[in-house]
């Protein structure tokens, strides 16, 4: 909850005279006591703003740490991202791969039912080469990249960087 602000409302400098040898000696004192303590009043709200100026930098310093923190949780939150879905483009690689070995065995598997002319032994030998074929081809993972150890390098413009880019654009 905010404080109230008191604000003491100090006198204009048209209220002060101009000249003070027009003035009587009593008249001269009151004005005189009037802007010093006017001043005094000046001096300590300066102060006390001050302090809060100060205080309000505290603070301010405290919410940047707070936000630079909050940033570097959210780069780190959005490369593991990045990464996830690396992996599960790796998956789903892995998967049509298994899928399309899985279903040249059962072609192979549906050709031979069909040929009648085929010996019992060449069903078998036809059989187990497609078998063969699924055991020897394995399920082939894509080779992952490194990850880029600067997340801002394709902003840059140097050569290498662009060659990199190109290259990296070239391979997958």
């Amino acid at each position: 909850m905010p404080k109230s602000v008191n604000l003491r409302t100090y006198p204009p400098t048209s209220y002060f005279p101009p000249q003070p040898s027009q003035l009587e000696r009593h008249e001269l004192e009151q004005v005189y006591l009037d802007l010093r303590q006017n001043y005094k009043g000046l001096s300590i709200s300066r102060g006390q703003f001050a302090g809060k100026v100060q205080a309000l930098r505290q603070q301010l310093e405290v919410q940047e740490q707070q936000l630079a923190h909050v940033m570097q949780t959210l780069a780190r939150v959005a490369q593991e991202k990045q990464e996830l879905y690396a992996v599960l483009d790796e998956l789903e690689a892995v998967n049509r791969s298994q899928k399309a070995l899985i279903d040249e065995v059962k072609d192979e598997f549906e050709a031979i039912k069909e040929d009648k002319s085929l010996s019992l032994l060449e069903r078998f030998n036809r059989l187990a080469r497609a078998v063969y074929q699924l055991l020897t081809k394995g399920i082939t993972i894509p080779e992952r990249q490194p990850p880029d150890p600067d997340p801002n390098a394709w902003t840059r413009e140097d050569p290498a960087s662009v060659n990199r880019a190109i290259l990296n654009e070239f391979n997958r």
